[in-house]
């Protein structure tokens, strides 16, 4: 069986900004989650993704007329 995904937080309390955590959740599951340092209610982080494209076609310099 595969682990469950891991989902970063990042607590609402002015008071502890700097409180980021992670809890692993199903993907069925809300992702919900309450701080631990403080109880506060967390929001989601979402980032960014890195994408890598590869082969013929993805830059300018491949259809470039001679």
């Amino acid at each position: 069986m595969l682990g469950m995904p891991l989902y970063e937080f990042i607590c609402n309390n002015d008071d502890c900004k700097t409180s980021e955590f992670s809890v692993s959740q199903t993907m069925d599951e809300e992702h919900k989650a309450d701080c631990p340092r403080c109880g506060e209610r967390a929001k989601r982080k979402i980032d960014s993704i890195a994408i890598a494209f590869k082969g013929k076609g993805f830059y300018s310099t491949d259809n470039r007329k001679d």
